[in-house]
């Protein structure tokens, strides 16, 4: 009787608590994973011997998208290869996406549990916001607005726990304003930015 030795590549890491955990091979889904509630990974993916890019994305709980986490392997006969170490970039939003300058912004996302997060507003300022994640990998922090002149803000976020530290979270937007929007009945909000009820074409997600 053979034995029959694996060949393929082992990923290992952290995303999210019961995040759906994408592995991609050139850009296509091959397989998905419902990770527990410690967020962590350790997968054997059974693959013929090449070189392979393989990315891993993680969707938090509402619904959200980590950036893809790239590992570029060559895959030898009879051999696992082993990536350890990864781990996914938090995800982020904003909240409201268009409030009166003097109100409070609040950025929200998950990443691994208790993981400290650096949320950093890029434009135009470069001004860091610190929080802490819950034990289910949630993180929230507010920023007053009433420092910015009107405009469009964006933000990114990183995670560090345990001695690693994730990549940069997809960019998150706000929208500064002077007054509130104020919509008529019938119009949708999310087209008619300054309630005339056309469709405006700037995009300020």
């Amino acid at each position: 009787m053979k034995l029959t030795i694996a060949t393929g590549v082992r990923v290992s890491g952290l995303a999210y608590p019961n995040a759906l955990l994408a592995i991609l091979r050139d850009g296509v889904r091959i397989r998905e994973v419902r990770l527990g509630a410690g967020a962590d990974f350790n997968i054997l993916i059974e693959l013929p011997p090449g070189m392979y890019n393989l990315g891993l994305v993680a969707e938090d709980a509402v619904k959200q998208y980590s950036p893809v986490s790239a590992v570029v392997v060559r895959v030898n006969t009879e051999h696992v290869t082993e990536v350890s170490g990864i781990m996914l970039g938090p995800t982020l939003g904003t909240s409201p996406k268009s409030l009166v300058r003097g109100s409070l912004v609040t950025f929200f996302g998950q990443t691994a549990p208790g993981a400290s997060v650096t949320v950093r507003l890029t434009e135009p300022r470069n001004m860091l916001l610190q929080t802490k994640a819950s034990s289910l990998g949630i993180f929230s922090v507010a920023f007053d607005t009433g420092v910015l002149p009107l405009g469009v803000y964006t933000a990114i976020a990183f995670a560090t726990v345990s001695g690693l530290r994730s990549p940069a979270s997809f960019l998150a937007s706000f929208w500064v304003v002077k007054a509130p929007v104020i919509v008529p009945v019938g119009c949708q909000q999310r087209a008619a930015l300054n309630g005339d009820c056309r469709v405006n074409l700037v995009d300020f997600d």
